[in-house]
């Protein structure tokens, strides 16, 4: 595929969990290198998945509106290993999650009269739920930073990072961004973010720096399928290698671009494996300097809400 630093091939599809290659699941994985792509069921009581995260050898999962974390070993068949249930979370239920040092660190929705969305640091093996950061107005999803930070967007345009020891940081994107929806840390330290959701609003990956200055932008003014278009980008995660990978939700494919946003390719997609659904999360799992693969939550079905 093409782009500078170029790291997925695409090669072979396995499915796992249940007989022959149908539709029904809800986990690909994909290996770096020329792994190719698995298919898998995750037995989350047929819920949908909207938080994903990894300690030692173990999978952690989170439905919507259930406050519940699923747990299954990180190797297929991916078997579940138990349930927790996350009862200090009384808000709306939990949406992303990212993994810190040994904990989880969910959010959890909640109304403005019900103190707000906050983030919860939770230890999965004391199950001991603490109060760690406010996140009102923030869009539910989560990323770390290599300092050990969590990072998220919010509505009104700001990146924002949460660290242990410090206050809340609020970093303003560039003028005119609009609806954020996730953003993760580059090698270079700056960030990339991806916006727009509804029709008639563009729907990009932007690039931009630790002062919110716009480097590169990758997307059209409106939402599309085509080479240069997204449609709802709702997840980005940057590779080791420095490849970005956007989650393009209505057009259920997983785009690769370069560094700089250059260099389009389809790594995966429902054109090229009718087992790909609509992708919600992404997981990056490091295996070694050479290898990693990453999980891409997926809707079985096709959303609920109609496409804005």
């Amino acid at each position: 595929m093409a782009g500078t630093g170029t790291i997925f091939l695409i090669t072979t599809v396995v499915c796992l969990g249940l007989v022959g290659c149908i539709t029904g699941y809800n986990l690909a994985i994909v290996k770096s290198g020329s792994g190719g792509v698995q298919f898998a069921s995750l037995d989350v009581d047929g819920q949908e998945i909207i938080g994903l995260a990894r300690l030692n050898s173990r999978l952690y999962v989170v439905c919507v509106m259930n406050s519940s974390l699923f747990v299954f070993h990180d190797t297929a068949p991916y078997a579940r290993i138990a349930v927790i249930s996350l009862s200090g979370l009384a808000g709306m239920g939990p949406g992303d999650m990212v993994a810190i040092r040994g904990n989880l660190y969910v959010i959890d929705w909640r109304a403005a009269s019900d103190g707000g969305t906050r983030i919860w640091k939770v230890n999965p093996i004391t199950l001991n739920v603490e109060y760690f950061a406010n996140a009102t107005g923030w869009t539910g999803t989560l990323a770390t930073t290599r300092k050990g930070c969590v990072i998220g967007v919010s509505g009104n345009a700001r990146l924002n990072t949460a660290c242990p020891q410090h206050d809340i940081a609020r970093l303003a994107l560039p003028n005119g961004t609009i609806d954020p929806q996730h953003a993760d840390q580059g090698r270079d330290d700056s960030y990339y973010v991806t916006v727009g959701w509804k029709s008639g609003q563009p729907h990009r990956i932007l690039n931009v720096n630790r002062f919110g200055q716009l480097k590169h932008q990758y997307g059209d003014a409106l939402p599309g399928n085509g080479t240069g278009q997204l449609d709802w980008p709702r997840y980005v995660i940057v590779t080791p290698t420095g490849n970005v990978l956007v989650a393009d939700f209505w057009n259920r494919r997983i785009v690769q671009l370069s560094s700089s946003l250059t260099s389009p390719s389809v790594l995966l997609s429902s054109t090229s494996s009718v087992e790909f659904g609509w992708p919600q999360r992404m997981l990056l799992v490091v295996d070694d300097r050479q290898h990693f693969h990453v999980f891409i939550a997926m809707a079985e079905t096709a959303p609920a809400w109609p496409h804005p």
